[in-house]
């Protein structure tokens, strides 16, 4: 009678405490998603992480008590890809991030990624309705839900137009929305880059929308709000000096056809400078960001839009038939898995796009072409409206992004007979 008595009192006293630290609805639902686990490894990934944060990158995090006041909704930017890892700095309770399908095949590393944070799975580029239902269990058992709505890295430091469904996503999960802000990764590692840059970097909230202000707004209006919130070009902020060196090394995987002569290609990043071996053009790369052309300086933003409109004007006079091509190593992701089909040629024509090698050796028009998407440095990922799925490792200093933009324009010239129309397309409709 002693002992139970005893164990009565214990349970008693336990529930308390779960009562509190909010474990008691885990117990009492049986939480699918919110794990006891996740808090104890987001607290144990911060002491882990803090010291390569301001040591590395300068990291200045600004902290907030959500522990208490969730669920929330965390909508931030996306300069580098350890972009969920900062900014879970900031918070006292972990956050499940939506994260590329493609971290989702890695083996051993994925089973322990989804033990520990449980990320949650999204094809890039793509609507996913599964996607939507584990977020909203995670909102329902009290979790955090973060985005990264631009679902890529940002190539200019300026954040990517969103798709108007995050109103309607935003409606439905129906919860604080808080606008994360970090500042300073692009020009401390930018997307397109081969080595690091040292200067200061912050992550904090910049504000936070309520559902009790947004719930009798319009689609139309609650899109227009978070879009003015969530908007950020790194290059309205004051200058701030990130040194490094060979710090132009690797623009050619943004700035692919020389402003100059108009010629694809010929451009290189060496050193402080970018040059083109054709005409002779350079340009200098300062410790702000800013290409310095002659007696002006232009922001990548500005850079990345006249690239933009060379492009259109190269692809529009082209009457070739590779307009680029590289060798690149080629996976299928099928069920979870990538099977390798060895380093092949790629290349991208006014028709579609080619593989060719020993193990494989394909076409694609761009009808059977859903959507391509890039992931890194240099990943190239292809869906195909069979269901299959490319993934593209490039060689060396290789654009995928080049290869992203000439899809689009394609896309776009033509119709669902494959047939080639009049359409006329801007800088506006090509990008990330």
């Amino acid at each position: 009678k002693n002992v139970l008595l005893i164990g009565r009192k214990i349970g008693i006293i336990r529930l308390i405490f779960m009562y509190k630290s909010g474990d008691y609805m885990e117990k009492k639902r049986k939480h699918e998603e919110v794990k006891f686990r996740h808090r104890f490894f987001h607290a144990f990934s911060k002491i882990i992480f803090w010291p390569f944060a301001k040591i590395v990158y300068r990291y200045e995090v600004k902290r907030s008590n959500i522990k208490k006041k969730g669920p929330f909704l965390i909508l931030a930017n996306h300069s580098i890809a350890l972009d969920p890892a900062f900014i879970g700095l900031s918070f006292n309770a972990p956050v499940y991030f939506v994260a590329s399908d493609q971290i989702f095949n890695l083996g051993f590393v994925t089973k322990l990624l989804k033990f520990v944070f449980n990320p949650i799975s999204k094809r890039k580029s793509l609507s996913d309705v599964g996607t939507i239902k584990k977020m909203k269990r995670i909102i329902e058992e009290g979790g955090n839900v973060g985005i990264l709505p631009e679902g890529n890295l940002t190539y200019t430091g300026k954040t990517a137009p969103l798709s108007p469904s995050i109103a309607k996503l935003v409606k439905f999960l129906n919860v604080p929305v808080i606008f994360y802000r970090t500042k300073g990764f692009y020009l401390s590692n930018p997307r397109w880059g081969v080595t690091r840059r040292y200067g200061k970097t912050v992550g904090g909230i910049k504000t936070i929308l309520y559902p009790k202000d947004f719930n009798t707004w319009t689609n139309d209006e609650l899109y227009e709000a978070i879009k003015k919130e969530f908007t950020y070009n790194c290059y309205d902020e004051p200058r701030e000096c990130y040194r490094g060196k060979k710090k132009a090394e690797g623009l050619e995987r943004l700035l692919f056809i020389c402003p100059n002569c108009h010629k694809a290609l010929t451009l290189r990043g060496e050193g402080e400078d970018i040059r083109c071996f054709s005409c002779g053009y350079q340009a200098h790369y300062n410790d702000y960001g800013y290409l310095e052309d002659g007696e002006k300086e232009i922001s990548l933003v500005e850079a990345d839009q006249k690239n933009k409109e060379n492009l259109i004007a190269y692809l529009h006079k082209f009457t070739g038939e590779i307009i680029f091509k590289d060798k690149a190593r080629v996976f299928i992701s099928k069920q979870g898995k990538k099977e390798p089909q060895g380093l092949l040629e790629f290349n991208i024509t006014p028709e579609g796009m080619s593989f060719a090698g020993d193990k494989l050796s394909c076409h694609y028009s761009y009808q059977e072409i859903t959507t391509i998407a890039i992931q890194g440095k240099n990943k190239l990922i292809i869906y195909l409206s069979d269901g299959q799925t490319f993934f593209l490792v490039l060689d060396g200093l290789s654009s995928p992004y080049k290869y992203l933009l000439v899809f689009q324009y394609y896309k776009f010239k033509v119709n669902h007979k494959g047939e080639k129309t009049e359409n006329t397309i801007d800088i506006h409709q090509l990008g990330l």
